[in-house]
């Protein structure tokens, strides 16, 4: 058994996000977040945080880097400290710096 993850939007690195996912199993104690680069499979995200929610907060200035495309994996364990196995593909995203707006009428001020 393992996480479904549910769609990963872009996000910004330096602002973060959550991941969410489905879990049909043991109630969740832990919950583990790996990312790799997609293109080199370097593992550069391996965290494990005590929750029971079906969600993972990636913090801001986590290591990940602005115009990277990564893959995700998410793995939980039970109150035994049992972990469930990975999805056999991971779900891939990208980080992007946030846009910048600059209206005219900003400019004119």
């Amino acid at each position: 058994m393992y996480p479904t993850i549910h769609n990963i939007q872009p996000f910004d690195s330096s602002v973060g996000t959550t991941i969410t996912f489905n879990w049909n199993g043991n109630q969740i104690y832990k919950v583990r977040c790996l990312i790799k680069e997609n293109e080199t499979g370097k593992i550069v995200y391996d965290k494990v945080v005590d929750t029971m929610k079906t969600n993972y907060p990636i913090p801001a200035n986590s290591g990940l880097v602005n115009g990277t495309y990564y893959v995700c994996y998410i793995t939980v364990f039970d109150i035994h400290n049992v972990e469930s196995s990975p999805s056999d593909m991971g779900n891939t995203f990208h980080c992007y710096s946030s846009p910048t707006l600059n209206s005219l009428l900003q400019r004119m001020i």
